[in-house]
Order: structure tokens, then sequence, then C-alpha cells
């Protein structure tokens, strides 16, 4: 099976009519298509079921003036109605667009005492057919300005000069235009007629609308014998008399007693018919049994004749589509580039009914024919869902966020909101996945069973999801889209993505927005035993073996480790987060004997399959109250924000020290050996922009989320570790250099240490030469350097009578001085790139 990848569109919707295909029914539309009427006219025809639409009429006038309704149409060769009707153009090209039954529109020219072919007996005879004729010239102005109109329809119905009209059809053919007839008497004229243009162009004349009403009325008994050789309708008056029967009742008897293919009305002339019902008398009975739904349909897909996405695109929903539903769809031939919704395939099949080997198309496809799919004669529209989710319990967490997708307020009534909340692992937060008939999926509530859907049905941006009783309706049904590590959940009947307008707060409503790109726009979906935070990860085996379940700071006795898949006395190892701590209990709340586990621990020996009850808490440091400047360890630069502002989401990078109050930190307590980090000059927070591993961390305005906490654990030589309460991950300079990004990492090397330096002590740098550095003066424990670049050789420190007290060799930026005596004291560094050491005094004190 080949698959084609490029990119993917989104389309709006809206809704679609059920009609019959195979049938050729048309109606004649009259005044009703004036510019006062348009608004209506045009969808209504459009969502009519008929297959084809007459415009009547077009009045030929003596000087060769085309004219509809008492307008100039086309005049000297010019289209000139876009002056009188401004949308009359755009409107007939709107009846074949392929949100539309109608598959042809024709121009009618004659009609009862009409002497349109009087005048083109005259003109023909004056000037001919050729281009330099009015005719011809007029003919191919109007075709050039609508090209939607596709043939003329001949009511003759007074001149009947059989040359003069063969010779104008044939022209008309010439310039694009096929040619129906409207006849209703004169039998051999029409038979000649027929037979003569047809010789001279095959196929250019190529329906009979045969009138069965007014002067036509004797046909309905005698319409075999206007058998040409054409395919023939036969037509009726919309205001026949008992029109709900005896319509329906003429058209079986022409269907089992003559070679009819169809019928036609005359006429449309005002909007309070009921077209629909009149077309499905004929759609109903002509159809051969197929019946589909169509016109507006929803663009999951969208296919285009030409390469590179031209010509008149035509959209799909999800379903099959046999030759008979894609010929409905105004597709008749090659097909060379298809657009996809997000989400969502097509399988294209060389043979009907979805038979062959298909190719299939998952992203959009500029060039059909290099996977040689052009010639596709059915396809199929798919959503491309995740089917490992289908009938799984899980939990929907917000990518951005954190949070996850929640019932409001814990009601379980329809109608209730979904919000995103804070973890609490109870039903309300629980969903299910079924699959549906459209091949999506409906979302149900672990408590209420009711389903997700987009209130009122609604496409609007930021329309509220609700939960309410399952309908099998397009706005309760859902694409449940994979998307790296995480999905998109799209609405079928909107396309547009499940995502969180008020992304950083908690209870905020889940909506639907066009907006797919945003990380709200994402939900990572977790089973229970992944759910939690992984502050500690439980597992049933040594080793860190079987199926670990997360668990997050909190009191869980045995009740509550059973509601998450726990089973009591089956602990056998541990991970545990840096920062945090479990107590594991031999007994249910909390009792019995206790074991301590601050690092991960393989195997408990004594205290395996023991544990009945935990407790887990942070076990970060405590920060003093202070303003503080941040240095990496490795890099040797400062955290600060990338650009001096106060904007929402600005990145926080590292930087060389500038004693901008940009780069100054403050620690705010929130509880539980848990701190915010708040930029001092801007106020706002320290938060980790998505909670998946190689996220930048960023400023932003206090949420109070979690994604906004750290604790502070000690490593070696006075530096620390930030672990983000939200994912366990730790605030990693991710390059060395100059304005690069502070990301959230699994990695403890030292480019995840972080020495805390006061601002007072910051203030007190001595720098020795050459922008070399040392701080803070005086010192109590750690004298850190700032090398500039350099690479450390070898540090002494000396007493003032030159007594080395210490020596290393150690490529550090730091040096242990916590061990001498208060006074003064010498420093001599001496650098890889230099022999000549750089010399400066300091003062040790308590």
């Amino acid at each position: 099976m080949n698959k084609l990848r490029l990119f993917s569109l989104m389309f709006f919707v809206s809704v679609f009519t059920c009609i019959s295909v195979l049938a050729d029914s048309g109606i004649y539309v009259d005044v009703a298509f004036f510019e006062a009427n348009r608004t209506v006219t045009v969808p209504t025809l459009k969502n009519s079921g008929f297959t084809y639409a007459i415009l009547f009429n077009i009045n030929v006038r003596a000087n060769g003036d085309l004219a509809y309704n008492g307008e100039i149409v086309c005049s000297n060769g010019q289209y000139v109605y876009a002056s009188a009707q401004p949308n009359f153009a755009t409107d007939v090209a709107a009846l074949r667009t392929s949100f539309s039954t109608i598959r042809r529109v024709e121009f009618c020219i004659g009609g009862w005492l009409n002497e349109s072919y009087d005048q083109i007996k005259a003109l023909v005879n004056d000037q001919g057919t050729g281009p330099s004729s009015i005719l011809y010239k007029n003919f191919q102005a109007l075709k050039n300005a609508i090209p939607a109109i596709e043939a003329i329809n001949n009511d003759e119905e007074q001149c009947y000069d059989l040359t003069t009209a063969v010779a104008f059809h044939v022209m008309l053919y010439d310039l694009g235009y096929k040619t129906t007839l409207a006849p209703y008497t004169q039998r051999t004229f029409w038979q000649n007629f027929v037979k003569n243009v047809n010789d001279l162009r095959p196929g250019a004349v190529d329906r009979i609308d045969l009138q069965c009403y007014s002067g036509g009325a004797q046909n309905a008994t005698n319409v075999n014998s206007w058998d040409m050789g054409v395919k023939m309708t036969a037509g009726l008056e919309t205001y026949t008399a008992n029109a709900v029967t005896a319509i329906p009742n003429q058209y079986i008897t022409w269907k089992n007693t003559t070679s009819i293919t169809g019928g036609f009305y005359w006429t449309y002339d005002q909007n309070s018919y009921n077209l629909r019902t009149f077309a499905s008398y004929i759609n109903n009975l002509f159809t051969e049994g197929t019946m589909l739904n169509t016109g507006k349909m929803r663009a999951h897909a969208t296919i285009y004749p030409e390469k590179n996405y031209a010509g008149e695109g035509v959209n799909f929903e999800a379903g099959k589509y046999d030759s008979i539903a894609i010929r409905l769809q105004n597709i008749a031939g090659a097909i060379y580039s298809v657009k996809l919704n997000e989400g969502f395939a097509i399988e294209l099949y060389p043979e009907d009914k979805q038979q062959g080997e298909p190719i299939t198309v998952v992203q959009n496809a500029n060039d059909l024919s290099l996977a040689e799919a052009e010639n596709a004669v059915s396809w199929r529209v798919t959503p491309q869902v995740d089917e490992s989710l289908k009938n799984r319990e899980v939990f929907i967490k917000n990518r951005k966020s954190g949070l996850f997708f929640s019932l409001a307020n814990n009601v379980p009534t329809a109608g209730t909101l979904i919000q995103q909340k804070l973890f609490s692992g109870d039903q309300y937060q629980r969903w299910r996945f079924r699959s549906v008939n459209s091949g999506a999926y409906r979302m149900l509530n672990g408590m209420t069973y009711f389903g997700v859907q987009i209130r009122n049905a609604s496409n609007d941006e930021f329309a509220n999801l609700e939960q309410n009783a399952y309908n099998a309706e397009p706005y309760q049904e859902f694409v449940v889209f994979p998307n790296d590590n995480f999905h998109k959940l799209i609405p079928l009947n909107s396309m547009e993505y499940v995502s969180v307008k008020d992304e950083n707060l908690a209870n905020a409503n889940v909506v639907q927005s066009g907006d797919g790109s945003n990380l709200s726009a994402q939900w990572q979906i977790l089973s229970p035993n992944e759910a939690m935070k992984p502050h500690v990860v439980l597992f049933p085996e040594c080793n860190f073996g079987g199926q670990g379940l997360n668990v997050e700071v909190g009191n869980y006795n045995a009740t509550a480790m059973e509601a998450f898949g726990f089973i009591r006395n089956t602990l056998s190892s541990v991970k545990v987060t840096d920062g945090f701590q479990i107590t594991l209990y031999s007994e249910d709340n909390f009792s019995g004997d206790q074991l301590v586990l601050t690092t991960d621990n393989p195997c408990l020996d004594d205290f395996d399959n023991k544990a009945v009850s935990i407790s887990i808490k942070p076990s970060g440091a405590t920060i003093d109250d202070d303003t503080y400047c941040i240095q990496n360890k490795k890099s040797g630069l400062f955290m600060s924000l990338d650009v001096e502002s106060d904007i929402n989401e600005l990145k926080i990078v590292q930087k060389e020290y500038s004693a901008s109050a940009y780069q100054h930190w403050r620690f705010v307590d929130s509880g539980n050996s848990l701190y915010q980090l708040k930029n001092e000059q801007t106020g706002k927070i320290v938060e980790i922009a998505e909670i998946t591993g190689g996220s930048v961390l960023q400023q932003n305005d206090n949420t109070n989320l979690p994604k906004q906490e750290f604790l502070l654990t000690p490593v070696l030589d006075g530096f620390y570790r930030f672990v983000s309460f939200e994912t366990g991950l730790t605030a990693e300079g991710k390059q060395e250099g100059e304005n690069t990004d502070i990301i959230q990492s699994s990695n403890t090397d030292l480019a995840s240490e972080w020495k805390l330096i006061k601002l007072s002590a910051m203030n007190s740098i001595s720098e020795i030469k050459q922008g070399i550095k040392i701080y803070p003066v005086p010192v109590n424990d750690f004298l850190y350097i700032d090398c500039s670049g350099y690479n450390i050789n070898h540090i002494q420190v000396l007493d003032l009578q030159g007594k080395v007290v210490l020596n290393t060799y150690e490529n550090k930026n730091f040096i242990n001085v916590s061990g001498l005596h208060e006074g003064t004291y010498i420093i001599k560094i001496v650098m890889e790139e230099s022999n000549t050491p750089f010399i400066q005094k300091f003062i040790k004190q308590k």
C-alpha cells in the first residue's frame, strides 16, 4: 500500500442534504432567479435535489444582442450584464459548486410566442455563423463570462427553420455549448434537427426534454414516438392539479412504459415551491435504488481535477464513495491532487465499490499521478484514529497546562461543561473511547456515561464542550489523531481542535479552536498507571520490573492505593524522583513498620511485598528569603530573561552577568519545600512551557499551577538542582553558549547544577584583570572564579606570610575556603592559556 505524505489543510463545514443519484431531474427557472431573489433562490436550487437547471430565457434580438428578463446581457461581443446584475455570473457558477446537487446549468432560447429563432434565422442568413458574426461574438462573450453554462436548451415554438437552426447550434457546439431540446410539436422537424446536428458534431445534442403539459399535453400518452436515439426526459408543470398524487403516478407510468431516464418541471418562478418534494418524485423512481448523502459536505478531503490544487475542488466527508456517488459531485474524469484535513486519510481504489489494491494518501498530495492514482474509480475517506485507544479507560491531560479533562464541579447531569482541572483521579476524570460508524470515537465519562459534544452543535471558534446523551451526531464524534506522544481531538462537525481558551487557569472551560498548533490543543492520553505525577514509581517486581505505577505527593492508605490499581503486599522496587521521599508502612493507615527512601531502590529486601500504605512528600532544601543571581555550574553563565521585558511566555536563558535586575530572582515559598521562582524586575513566575522533557522554561503570570513550582535539591559544593514539581525533570542549561535556552531535562550532569549567589555577594565582586573576577568578597565558604572563557590549570591560596594554605590542580571555577581562619589571603590562579598567574587579595570571614 503506497502512502503520500505532504501537508494538511482545514476547511469549514455546514449541513448536507440527502438525495438519490443517477436520475436526470431538471427544473426550468423563471423569474425566481432575479437579483432581488438571489439570496433565497441560489441556495434553494443548490439543495433542491435537481441535477440540472435551465435558466429561462435568453432572448436574441434583431441586432444580435442577448437579453435576459428584459436586460441586455451581451452586446457587440461584450458581456455587459454585470452593470445591471453584478452577482449574476457568480450566482450561476455557484449552482455547480461541489456543495450543490446541480450538475449542469443551461440557458433556454425560445418559448411560446418568442421570436428569438426568427432573429437567429435572419442573422445567420445575413452574417453566417463565423467568428466575425454577431451571434458568434456575443455567445462567445457569454461563454467567457459564465463558463458554467454547459448547454443551450432549444425551445423553438414558431419559426422552425431547419437550416439556420442547425447552423446556429453547430456554432454553439464549437463555442463549447451542448444542445438540449424542449419540443412539444413538429416531431419531424426535431427528428431532422437532431440527425443533422449530430451528424455534423457527434454528441452535440445530448438530451430531449419532452413537454407533456399545456400545448404538449398529448405527448403524455405518446412519449416513445419521440425517441430519437438521444437521452430523453418527460416534463410536467409544478402547479399541476393534485400535484401530490398526480405527478408521482404519472412518472410511475412513464417509468414502466417508456425509455425516459428522468423528468423535469416547468417552472420554478416563486420561492414558495418545495423543490425537494418535486425532485424526490423523479430521483426516488429513476435511481436504481442508490441513495447518498451529498450536497454541502464537510471538507474532510477535497479533490481537485488538476495538479497543485487547481480547478474546482470537490469536498468529501468521511465515508465510502463508489463511482455513482463521485459522479454526483461533478467529478467525471481523472483527479490530480487532494487536500486532507488533519486527522483524515483517503484510500483511492482502481475499481468501483472500493475494489482492488488502494493507494492511501495521509496528507496533502499535489500530484497524484506520481503514485499512479489519478484514475481512481472509487475511494474511501476515513479518520486516522489511534486504534489502541478503543474501549480503554484513560485520563486526558493537557500538554500546556498539565491539567486534566474533567466535568465542571463533578455535576453528573446532561449539559455539564467540560473543564480542565487539577488531578483528582476520580471517575469524573476518567474517560472511555468507543468507536462509531464514522470511524471516529465518542468519548464517554467514566461516572455518568454521557458523551462529550460541542454545545449547540456549534462550528464557532471557542464554542464550549459539554456532556450529553449520544445521538450519533457529528458534533458528538471525534477524530483522536496521534501527534508524537500526544493526541489532537478533532470534532467531525467543525474540524476544529479541542483546546482550552484560558489555557493557564484551573477550571477553565474546554472549547474548540481553529489553532491546532497551540500546545493547548494537544492532549496526553494516560492509563491510570501513568496519570499521576512521577514523584515516585512503584513496581511489583525487583529491578523495576512489571507495570510501574506513578504516585505523586500525598498520603495513600490501602483503599486509596487500590483505587489506582495497586494491590497490597506486592511492592518490590521503587524509583524516587530527586527531591522527594517515600515512607512505606507495613500496615494500613500509615502504621506498623516503616521504611523511608529518598533514592531508587531496586529491591526492597526485608520490606519486599510488605507495603500496605505509603506517604510521599517533597524533601527539597530551604532557601532564605533574599534576592539571588543564579549561575550554571557548567557554563558559568547566569539565569536571565531572553530580552528585558515583562511579556508572558518569554523564554528563560543563560547569559553573562550584567548586573541587570532582569537577572535577579527571588524564591517564593509555596509550602512543603516547594518554591516559585519570581523575577525581581517583572514580578513574573518561572514555569515549564509544557509538560514534556526538553521544553523551555519561561516567565508567566502567577497561576499557582504545579508547572510553576520547583524543589531545590542540594548537590556537592553548594550547588542545587531545580526539580519541576509537575514533571520531576530538572532545569538544565541546554548548551554552554551565551543566550542559550534553559530547558527541563532528565540529565543530572553539571549543566543541571546551579549556584545561588545572593545579590549582596554579587555586588562585592573583585576583578583581578582582563575580565577575571572572584566573588563574593568577603567570603564565607566557596570563593567563585569567573574565568571569562579560560581553563584553570592551578589554584593556590596563600596567607600574608607567603605560606600555601590551599592548593588544587582541578579545572573548577570555585574553591572551598570554609576551613580557613578569618583574615586576609592571596589567591594565585594559573590558566592553561597563560603562564602568567592572576593574583588578588581577598578577605575570609565567618
